[in-house]
C-alpha cells in the first residue's frame, strides 16, 4: 500500500516478524513486518546471513561486507561460513577465518600459491619483514617475493635478505641498499649495522 510493502500472514500484516521473506519480486529485509528499504548490510533468517541492498538481498554479491557483528565474505549474497583465505571489498583485501575477517591477525598466511603478508586482517602492501614458521620473509605487494637479494626492513630494523629469506646466518660486511642509501654495511645474525 502506500505505507509501504508488508509482509503478510493469513490475510494480515505480521508486525511481530523482522528477518529475511521472499516473494515474487525478490527476497526481503524485513523489520517488524515492513520492508526495510534503508537496509544495506548484512542479515539473517533462518537459511542464513545474507547481504541486502536497499533491502533486497543481493544475490550478486562476492564481496566482504559488514554488520554489527564483524566483516563477512559473501558468495552469491550469502555469508560463506567455511571461507578460509584472502578476499576484497572496496577498503582493500583482507584475510578472512570461517568467513569473517580476522582484524587481530598479523603475520603471514599461505592462500592458493603465495604466502601473504597481513597486518591487523588486512593486506600490507608496502615493503616489510614479516615471519611464519618457517622464518622470516620479504614481502612486495603484500606478497613473499623469493627473488629479492638485498636489505629489507620491518620495525625490528634493517635485514640481510637471500631468496627472499632473512638469512640469519650472515655475519660479514656487504654491499647494499640500506634505508636509500648504498654502501657497506656490517651485518650480524643477519641483522644490519648502520
Amino acid at each position: 500500500n502506500e505505507y509501504g510493502w508488508w509482509r503478510i500472514k493469513t490475510g494480515r500484516v505480521n508486525f511481530d516478524y523482522t528477518g529475511i521473506a521472499k516473494n515474487e519480486y525478490g527476497w526481503w529485509r524485513i523489520k517488524n513486518g515492513k520492508v526495510d528499504f534503508r537496509c544495506n548490510t548484512v542479515e539473517k533468517n533462518e537459511l542464513g546471513w545474507w547481504k541486502c541492498k536497499d533491502g533486497k538481498v543481493d544475490f550478486s554479491c562476492n564481496t566482504i561486507e559488514k554488520n554489527q557483528n564483524g566483516w563477512w565474505k559473501c558468495k552469491d549474497g550469502k555469508v560463506d561460513f567455511s571461507f578460509n583465505g584472502i578476499a576484497s571489498n572496496r577498503y582493500g583485501q583482507w584475510f578472512c577465518r570461517n568467513g569473517k575477517v580476522d582484524f587481530k591477525y598479523n603475520g603471514l598466511v599461505k592462500y592458493r600459491n603465495n604466502w601473504w603478508c597481513v597486518k591487523y586482517g588486512k593486506i600490507y602492501l608496502k615493503e616489510t619483514v614479516a615471519r611464519n614458521q618457517y622464518g622470516w620473509w620479504y614481502c612486495r605487494n603484500g606478497v613473499v617475493d623469493y627473488d629479492f637479494n638485498g636489505c629489507a626492513q620491518n620495525e625490528n630494523g634493517w635485514w640481510y635478505v637471500r631468496n627472499g629469506k632473512v638469512d640469519f646466518g650472515v655475519n660479514d660486511t656487504i654491499y647494499g641498499r640500506v634505508n636509500g642509501s648504498y654502501g657497506y654495511y656490517r651485518v650480524r645474525n643477519g641483522k644490519v649495522s648502520y
